[in-house]
C-alpha cells in the first residue's frame, strides 16, 4: 500500500467524441476575461492597473479597434496612445 507521499495523481481527461482531444481549458489555453467590466472600471481609476491591462490586451492582441465597442471612450483613446507609443 502506497502513502501519501508516494501516490501518483494523473490528471484525467474526457474524451470528445470518442476523440482524445482535450477541453480548451486542459490543453493549455486559457479563457481570460479581458474586458469584464469590473476591470474596465478599475482601469479608469487606477492609472497604474490601466497600464497593465492595456499591456495584458497588447500581449493577447487586441488591437483599438477589437476593443472600441467594449470600452468606455476614455479609455478607448488612452489605449490609442499606449499602442502608439508601445508598438514598434
Amino acid at each position: 500500500m502506497l502513502t501519501g507521499e508516494d501516490k501518483r495523481f494523473l490528471r484525467s481527461h474526457e474524451n470528445l467524441d470518442g476523440d482524445s482531444k482535450l477541453r480548451k481549458h486542459e490543453d493549455g489555453e486559457r479563457e481570460y476575461n479581458l474586458l469584464g467590466a469590473l476591470k474596465l472600471q478599475r482601469a479608469q481609476k487606477d492609472n497604474i492597473y490601466r497600464f497593465k491591462l492595456f499591456g495584458r490586451w497588447k500581449r493577447h492582441g487586441l488591437s483599438a479597434s477589437d476593443v472600441e465597442k467594449h470600452v468606455p471612450e476614455g479609455l478607448y483613446d488612452a489605449y490609442v496612445v499606449f499602442r502608439r507609443m508601445n508598438d514598434k
